[in-house]
């Protein structure tokens, strides 16, 4: 996680998103070409798996700081995040899972994404799982821990 936050700070920095200066009217104003450019530059790296790019993307769309607002893209690129391991996209695609953008809302998935990203020793991700846990039946709460399971099991 911490890898992932000093390579964007660091690319960031590069491209001028992000001055070194330290009051705001020193730093230079973000033009649309410049977004444009880090945009591309994310999309490129993302597509070619880069999964620092794919969770930059996925908070970008989701926010809609630095990239139009749009949910569904915001879980697809969480979604490849998650699925290379990285456990903050594990968490965000909980979050969407639970608050139903982008996607369905499904309280089954949401609980495995939590569950992935409390297992890589994310608090907030045990706290999220426990709490749409109980809204959940006990069936479905089995589901979800088997579909973590698998998850796992076929990653390793």
């Amino acid at each position: 996680m911490l890898k992932i936050i000093i390579v964007t700070i660091g690319f960031l920095v590069v491209t001028g998103q992000v001055s070194t200066a330290q009051t705001p009217e020193e730093q230079p104003p973000v033009t649309t070409e410049s977004n444009e450019r880090v945009l591309e530059a994310l999309l490129r790296n993302a597509e070619h798996g880069d999964v620092g790019a794919q969770f930059s993307l996925g908070w970008r769309h989701a926010s809609g700081r630095g990239a139009p607002q749009d949910y569904a893209k915001a879980a697809h690129w969480y979604r490849k995040a998650a699925e290379q391991g990285n456990s903050a996209a594990q968490f965000d695609l909980g979050r969407v899972y639970y608050r139903g953008r982008g996607f369905t809302q499904d309280d089954v998935l949401a609980h495995m994404w939590f569950d992935l990203s409390a297992s890589a020793g994310d608090n907030r991700a045990r706290s999220r799982r426990d709490i749409v846990a109980r809204r959940m039946t006990q069936g479905k709460i089995v589901r979800a821990q088997r579909l973590a399971r698998e998850w796992t099991a076929d990653r390793q």
